[in-house]
């Protein structure tokens, strides 16, 4: 894969580095804000874990955008490479059915969906490129 198709797809990739920072920032305010105002008190432990699993879904996000970057610089796009970022857009399609569904939730979707179809796009094209035709 040439220059010009590598940037185009670093360039997708960075929407969804952001929903990923949006994804941790407010995994963290969310479990945080439940913590403050619970009537029951709450053990370390399980404050941790409440905020490890508020920010989880970020933090797969941002794993992700780092996985299919190496991937596209590497020029080693492959199927397990767009199966990653298909999880991660259903995730937040499915999150768009838990209400109340925010202008941030749609977007967050969308940004997946894009993400995704960039990389099956630079998959398909990687895979049909490496398919020369037999000279006679």
């Amino acid at each position: 894969m040439n220059r010009t198709w590598k940037v185009p797809g670093l360039c997708a990739l960075v929407p969804f580095l952001l929903a990923g920072i949006y994804g941790v920032i407010i995994g963290a305010q969310n479990a945080l804000h439940y913590l403050s105002i619970t009537a029951y008190p709450v053990s370390a432990g399980s404050a941790v874990y409440a905020v490890f699993l508020g920010c989880l879904r970020g933090v797969l996000v941002l794993l992700c955008v780092v996985l299919c970057a190496r991937a596209i610089w590497r020029d080693r796009i492959s199927p397990r490479h767009v199966a990653f970022p298909a999880v991660l857009a259903c995730l937040y399609v499915l999150s768009l059915f838990d209400p109340p569904v925010s202008g941030a939730d749609i977007l967050e979707a969308c940004t997946a969906v894009l993400a995704v179809g960039d990389m099956a796009f630079l998959h398909l094209r990687a895979r049909f490129a490496s398919k020369k035709p037999a000279v006679s």
